[in-house]
């Protein structure tokens, strides 16, 4: 299946054609502790999918795709998936499903109502492993002429203090970084 839809020209024909998208949205949402390899390797199939055609991730908005990935990736907010397990390799694919989906407008405008604007600033401010991953879907959804509304909403929700300080903490790091190791003070 994965040889199949790594193909962009086949890609777009199963994801339209077919009822596979609906079913891959249905098989992640199957409650497993811990997560499967089966289930880990659909979260990837579907992301593939995603990644090959525009016309699917338009197709998985319509499928009300945003609102289930974003529910799934919300019992990640405050807590990390074991290191180096199914479980982390499921959840960055389904980071990698919703940046592709945010690509396209309706992707955006589902985004907003579904207040993944919101979530991903709680991961901003309390999640660890979803942290980088939540910037980077904001980042994405934001971007190009369809963003400006998702900006708005990243200002409404009062997102600017969150970003800001996360990059503020990068900055205060690297000048203690740079006067401990670099221009270190005289000795006495």
């Amino acid at each position: 299946m994965e040889n199949l839809v790594s193909r962009p020209s086949l890609s777009e024909k199963i994801g339209q054609g077919t009822s596979l998208l609906k079913w891959l949205l249905d098989r992640i949402q199957k409650r497993e502790s811990p997560v499967s390899q089966n289930k880990q390797y659909t979260a990837e199939v579907l992301a593939i999918l995603l990644q090959s055609s525009p016309a699917n991730q338009v197709r998985i908005s319509e499928l009300d795709g945003v609102d289930i990935l974003l529910q799934l990736l919300s019992a990640y907010r405050k807590r990390d998936p074991l290191k180096d397990s199914e479980e982390e390799e499921f959840v960055e694919n389904l980071f990698d499903c919703m940046i592709c989906i945010v690509g396209e407008n309706v992707g955006k405008q589902k985004f907003i109502l579904a207040e993944g604007v919101e979530l991903c600033l709680i991961m901003l401010r309390e999640g660890r492993m979803s942290k980088p991953r939540a910037l980077r879907l904001l980042d994405h959804a934001m971007g190009g002429p369809d963003g400006r509304e998702v900006c708005e909403k990243l200002v409404e929700a009062a997102g600017l203090k969150t970003v800001f300080g996360m990059f503020m903490k990068k900055v205060r790091f690297l000048q203690n970084f740079y006067l401990a190791v670099v221009d270190p003070p005289p000795a006495r």
